[in-house]
């Protein structure tokens, strides 16, 4: 029962100190970011990967188009890190662009895959200017003065690290495992 005392003491210590209204905000923060906000930003950068292996596809007269789901995101994120094509695919339109793709030399098939891994980097270095401008905001103008501001540049600030995680990710699987 002295447990049960010491457990009841300590809670009741969290909640006058307002630590326990912290923690109940860095939960939320972490539900919103990993749970619905994430998931959807990652969406923007794999459209643009996969817009880019379309485009270059284009320019040897294939045609692919982009596959994805929007009300799976959430869950194909999650699978995105375990295999390939979670968050959506580019493909040949027909089974004559699929052979025409085939066909292809590798030169030609490589400058195909890499497109989107281009668009990738794009994002990669967009993203840590970002996160660049940020700390020197936060440096240079002083927290004091981003008062109002600091939970939402804080907010900002996590999801683009984690988005620059997921990018990383992503393109070390489609450099190095999905050939």
């Amino acid at each position: 029962m002295e447990i049960i005392e010491k457990l009841k003491t300590f809670y009741k210590k969290l909640i006058a100190s307002g630590a326990l209204k912290l923690i109940y905000k860095i939960v939320l923060l972490f539900i919103l970011v990993f749970g619905l906000y994430l998931p959807y930003l990652t969406l923007t950068s794999t459209y643009y990967h996969e817009k880019a292996h379309i485009k270059t596809a284009k320019n040897y007269d294939i045609n692919f188009e982009y596959n994805f789901s929007l009300v799976n995101q959430i869950p194909n994120f999650w699978r995105h890190i375990k295999g390939p094509y979670a968050a959506g695919t580019a493909t040949p339109k027909t089974e004559q662009d699929w052979n025409n793709y085939l066909n292809l030399d590798n030169n030609k098939r490589k400058e195909i895959n890499l497109a989107g891994i281009k668009s990738d980097l794009n994002f990669i270095f967009v993203i840590i200017f970002l996160l660049g401008i940020s700390t020197l905001l936060t440096v240079f103008v002083g927290t004091d003065k981003l008062e109002n501001y600091l939970h939402a540049l804080q907010f900002i600030d996590i999801s683009l690290f984690f988005w620059l995680i997921w990018l990383l990710i992503s393109t070390y699987y489609n450099l190095f495992i999905s050939g």
